[in-house]
């Protein structure tokens, strides 16, 4: 019965992060991930960066704070490089 018990249990704690984490981004990368799809709407249309921006809810202001965020931690930096192909 113990057994059973502690088994259980080891299983619990080993699935519990993955169905706590299941379908969910980190925030970071959701961040990451916006800043990328805005950054590559840019490249091709330039002159169209307001409407880019309030497709995906943002001012300049909020945009430009983001980037910041995100080239200030070494892993969110990596990741936007990588999702511009750099």
């Amino acid at each position: 019965m113990a057994r059973k018990v502690r088994t259980i249990l080891a299983t619990a704690f080993l699935l519990l992060p993955l169905a706590a984490g299941c379908g969910q981004k980190d925030p970071g990368v959701q961040k990451v991930d916006t800043a990328v799809a805005i950054a590559k709407a840019l490249e091709k249309s330039p002159a169209s960066g307001d409407e880019v921006l309030k497709k995906h809810g943002l001012t300049k202001q909020e945009y430009q704070k983001l980037v910041f965020e995100i080239t200030g931690d070494e892993k969110l930096n990596a990741l936007y490089h990588q999702g511009l192909g750099r």
